[in-house]
């Protein structure tokens, strides 16, 4: 028999999600035309994530999901305790995944991240916040 050697191989949401660039000020616009759809699917989970700052836990965020930033909210305040972050991308391409999330940070209990996510695919939904467990 022939053995072969694999390279180790990680998978993130960027394999499976693409970038959507929304224009300025759309976002929210967005948000509301997925739930109007009927086959709107949203999923709300919190997640205690392991960042030393909110400013580091917003760019890990960001690059964790390898979605276009919205808003500008990737613009943070240091002197918060809290940061909301927008971010659009596509499932496979063809469904649009929005997500909300808000970072928190204490310095005692570190980063937490609730997280609200909205597509009209549900795969679309569980791939993304499996990844984060």
């Amino acid at each position: 028999e022939d053995e072969y050697s694999l390279d180790k191989v990680s998978i993130a949401v960027s394999d499976y999600i693409g970038k959507q660039t929304l224009a300025n000020g759309q976002f929210m616009n967005a948000w509301e035309m997925i739930k109007q759809n009927e086959a709107c699917a949203e999923r709300l989970e919190t997640f205690q994530i392991s960042f030393k700052t909110l400013k580091e836990a917003v760019a890990g965020v960001i690059d964790f999901f390898g979605m276009s930033v919205c808003e500008g909210s990737d613009k943070v305040d240091e002197t918060s305790k809290s940061h909301n972050l927008f971010l659009a991308g596509t499932f496979f391409g063809m469904y649009p995944v929005l997500v909300r999330g808000q970072i928190g940070f204490n310095s005692q209990y570190g980063c937490v991240l609730r997280v609200g996510v909205r597509s009209m695919n549900d795969n679309a939904i569980q791939t993304v916040l499996e990844c984060i467990q």
